[in-house]
Protein backbone atom coordinates (compact mmCIF):
# COMPACT_ATOMS: atom_id res chain seq x y z
CA UNK A 1 0.00 0.00 0.00
CA UNK A 2 2.86 2.39 0.73
CA UNK A 3 4.08 2.27 -2.88
CA UNK A 4 0.59 3.05 -4.14
CA UNK A 5 0.23 5.95 -1.72
CA UNK A 6 3.66 7.33 -2.57
CA UNK A 7 2.97 7.06 -6.31
CA UNK A 8 -0.43 8.75 -6.00
CA UNK A 9 0.94 11.44 -3.68
CA UNK A 10 3.72 12.32 -6.09
CA UNK A 11 1.30 12.33 -9.03
CA UNK A 12 -1.16 14.60 -7.20
CA UNK A 13 1.57 17.00 -6.10
CA UNK A 14 2.99 17.16 -9.63
CA UNK A 15 -0.45 17.85 -11.11
CA UNK A 16 -1.87 20.26 -8.53
CA UNK A 17 0.86 21.24 -6.12
CA UNK A 18 0.07 21.76 -2.45
CA UNK A 19 -2.99 23.81 -1.53
CA UNK A 20 -2.18 27.12 0.10
CA UNK A 21 -4.45 26.49 3.09
CA UNK A 22 -3.18 22.94 3.75
CA UNK A 23 0.06 21.56 5.11
CA UNK A 24 2.58 20.88 2.33
CA UNK A 25 2.49 17.20 3.33
CA UNK A 26 -1.15 16.85 2.22
CA UNK A 27 -2.10 16.23 -1.41
CA UNK A 28 -5.59 16.68 -2.78
CA UNK A 29 -7.31 13.61 -4.20
CA UNK A 30 -7.12 13.64 -7.97
CA UNK A 31 -9.47 12.05 -10.48
CA UNK A 32 -6.92 9.30 -11.04
CA UNK A 33 -6.75 8.34 -7.37
CA UNK A 34 -10.52 8.22 -6.82
CA UNK A 35 -10.55 4.68 -8.22
CA UNK A 36 -8.47 3.58 -5.22
CA UNK A 37 -11.26 4.54 -2.79
CA UNK A 38 -13.99 2.10 -1.90
CA UNK A 39 -16.50 1.25 0.81
CA UNK A 40 -18.42 -1.77 2.03
CA UNK A 41 -22.03 -2.30 3.10
CA UNK A 42 -21.20 -1.31 6.69
CA UNK A 43 -19.79 2.07 5.59
CA UNK A 44 -16.12 1.21 6.18
CA UNK A 45 -13.74 3.15 3.94
CA UNK A 46 -11.01 1.41 1.92
CA UNK A 47 -8.03 2.73 -0.05
CA UNK A 48 -6.28 0.41 -2.45
CA UNK A 49 -8.22 -2.51 -0.98
CA UNK A 50 -7.01 -1.80 2.56
CA UNK A 51 -9.36 -0.69 5.31
CA UNK A 52 -8.75 2.84 6.60
CA UNK A 53 -8.83 3.48 10.33
CA UNK A 54 -11.52 6.03 11.12
CA UNK A 55 -11.67 7.31 14.68
CA UNK A 56 -15.07 8.11 16.08
CA UNK A 57 -14.76 10.04 19.29
CA UNK A 58 -17.61 10.41 21.74
CA UNK A 59 -17.29 13.37 24.07
CA UNK A 60 -19.85 15.23 26.15
CA UNK A 61 -19.71 18.93 26.85
CA UNK A 62 -19.49 20.10 30.44
CA UNK A 63 -23.24 20.72 30.75
CA UNK A 64 -24.07 17.41 29.11
CA UNK A 65 -21.86 15.71 31.70
CA UNK A 66 -23.62 17.59 34.51
CA UNK A 67 -27.05 16.59 33.16
CA UNK A 68 -25.96 12.97 32.67
CA UNK A 69 -24.58 12.85 36.22
CA UNK A 70 -27.78 14.34 37.67
CA UNK A 71 -29.89 11.89 35.68
CA UNK A 72 -27.80 8.93 36.83
CA UNK A 73 -28.02 10.12 40.43
CA UNK A 74 -31.80 10.49 40.15
CA UNK A 75 -32.19 7.03 38.67
CA UNK A 76 -30.01 5.55 41.40
CA UNK A 77 -31.99 7.28 44.17
CA UNK A 78 -35.29 6.19 42.63
CA UNK A 79 -34.07 2.60 42.51
CA UNK A 80 -32.84 2.84 46.08
CA UNK A 81 -36.21 4.22 47.20
CA UNK A 82 -38.06 1.40 45.42
CA UNK A 83 -35.77 -1.15 47.07
CA UNK A 84 -36.36 0.33 50.52
CA UNK A 85 -40.14 0.31 49.96
CA UNK A 86 -39.99 -3.32 48.83
CA UNK A 87 -37.99 -4.38 51.90
CA UNK A 88 -40.32 -2.63 54.36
Amino acid sequence: MTETLERLFNKAMAANGPRADWSPDIAAITKGSLGELGFDRKGNLYFGGNKLQVARKFALTFWQQVFAGATATGVFLAGLGAFIEAVN
